[in-house]
């Protein structure tokens, strides 16, 4: 009998959810969602909440993921089995922006990346006008 091997999205995640990601919030009863727009991996959102409560937007929590109520910075949180990006909200109508942007490692990784491309295109160039001659 063949088993099927399942692959974890990220270290947090603990069980695969069926859902597919997007704009979508987790079904909270105490949560209205008056507007909301999802372009790429920026998801802007005016929501109403009936009460204190939690609000799980529908993608996997990965470093560079930013959340801000009302233009503050909230903290995410992704201890939940799904690794699902969390935050609190307070009671009220507010704001809600999540967006990811690349991190300090992801930046400095893609400059060495340019920086070794770079390098190898003049030594292809020195090798290539030596044998030219």
């Amino acid at each position: 009998m063949k088993t099927q091997r399942q692959l974890k999205a990220t270290i947090w995640v603990v069980q695969q959810s069926d859902k597919k990601a997007g704009s979508f919030v987790e079904t909270n009863p105490n949560l209205k969602i008056v507007q909301e727009e999802l372009h790429g991996l920026s998801y802007k959102a005016i929501i109403d909440a009936g009460i204190d409560t939690q609000l799980t937007y529908n993608t996997i929590y990965f470093p560079g993921f930013k959340a801000k109520v009302d233009s503050k910075n909230k903290e995410i949180k992704y201890d939940n089995p799904l690794g699902l990006i969390t935050i609190n909200l307070p009671k009220g109508t507010h704001k809600v922006i999540i967006n990811y942007s690349k991190t300090t490692a992801h930046l400095v990784s893609e400059l060495i990346s340019i920086f070794a491309l770079l390098l190898t295109l003049i030594l292809f160039y020195k090798i290539w006008q030596k044998s030219s001659f």
